[in-house]
């Protein structure tokens, strides 16, 4: 795959030698080991819920570009980065219900919902006390900042449940509000914590941002048609909780009462039959395709962000190193739906 305009092409793509998911992981366990005997056997019921920490490699991918030297300072941010992005997961599994997340029981299903709002508020504590040890009041306001998005964005997204006159900009108000924010945040902390000038901190905001956009949307089509196993979540899984994304959006805009009678049938008694009705309806629609094509516009978008940085900074190697992150977009993403990639000049050029 070629890199995108701007970058300079002759680079290997690779991981980034500035993001070691282990170290962060090993902080983590240590704020959350600080505490009292009663929430110990409750914060061990955490396990499985950092996945792939793809915002703290996006933070510290940022920090080595800036050329931050506090080492200590940036595992600090990108575990509170993911320790934000855990307890917002712990109440989601409670506004949803949800039983399993990532293949793994949620803790509400092992808690009870009383007690898993609770072990959310005090993961956010933790957090909140630890990013303030660093005695920096900037990165304190980003990340109260970035909280109340998170916060107006579930809001949002609960009230618009079943929804099914949304807009294409509501969809992705949401989204920015409630995925985007964080990933923002990862990119200014970053680019703070290594002194950059204003225009450069708020560019790779921007880049987070978009980033964030695309990671969702590709993220809404996971639901739609990826292995369940690969994903540990069940297919369509966001309809049945109400959830309603760009793709079946675009269905319904296309085929309108036929895909609102299949959706309302399919929420009623899901059925593996009443999805697969579901899925050649969206793929006919176009809504595959068209939301494919705005994720690449995004990630278009992300990638211009980071041009703006500076020249002198974004040396090949590091182009190939956000060009890494930015692949794991599609990664889960079955060959067919990848296609269109390559298929459909318009999904990466439009």
């Amino acid at each position: 795959m070629t890199l995108p305009d701007g970058y300079q092409a002759e680079v290997e793509l690779g991981g980034s030698d500035h993001f070691n998911p282990q170290q962060v992981r090993e902080l983590i366990a240590s704020l959350l080991g600080q505490h009292h005997q009663l929430i110990a056997p409750y914060l061990g019921q955490l396990e499985g819920l950092t996945g792939k920490m793809i915002r703290a490699r996006l933070l510290m991918t940022f920090a080595g570009l800036f050329r931050v030297e506090d080492t200590d300072s940036t595992l600090t941010c990108a575990a509170c980065c993911e320790l934000l992005h855990t307890a917002t997961l712990i109440h989601d599994d409670v506004v949803d219900q949800a039983d399993r997340r990532r293949g793994l029981p949620t803790a509400r299903s092992k808690l009870g919902n009383e007690v898993a709002v609770i072990v959310g508020d005090y993961v956010l504590a933790v957090m909140l006390r630890a990013l303030n040890r660093l005695g920096d009041p900037e990165l304190n306001e980003m990340l109260l900042a970035t909280s109340q998005e998170l916060g107006m964005g579930v809001i949002e997204e609960i009230v618009n449940k079943n929804n099914f006159s949304l807009h294409e900009e509501k969809v992705i108000q949401i989204i920015e509000l409630k995925t985007a924010s964080l990933f923002g945040l990862c990119g200014r902390m970053a680019a703070h914590l290594g002194r950059a000038p204003l225009h450069q901190q708020e560019a790779a905001g921007e880049y987070g941002r978009n980033f964030g956009i695309a990671f969702q949307l590709v993220d809404d089509l996971l639901d739609i048609v990826s292995d369940p196993e690969l994903t540990g979540k069940p297919i369509f899984a966001d309809l049945r909780e109400g959830r309603v994304t760009l793709p079946v959006l675009i269905a319904l805009e296309e085929q309108g009462d036929e895909v609102r009678e299949l959706i309302l049938s399919y929420q009623r008694k899901p059925t593996p039959e009443g999805a697969a009705r579901l899925l050649e309806m969206i793929v006919q629609s176009g809504g595959i395709s068209r939301t494919l094509k705005l994720a690449e516009r995004y990630r278009r978008s992300a990638r211009r962000a980071l041009i703006r940085i500076s020249h002198r900074l974004l040396t090949p190697q590091w182009a190939a190193q956000f060009q890494a992150i930015e692949d794991r977009l599609y990664a889960l993403l079955p060959d067919w739906v990848r296609e269109e990639l390559y298929q459909n000049p318009d999904v990466v050029f439009g």
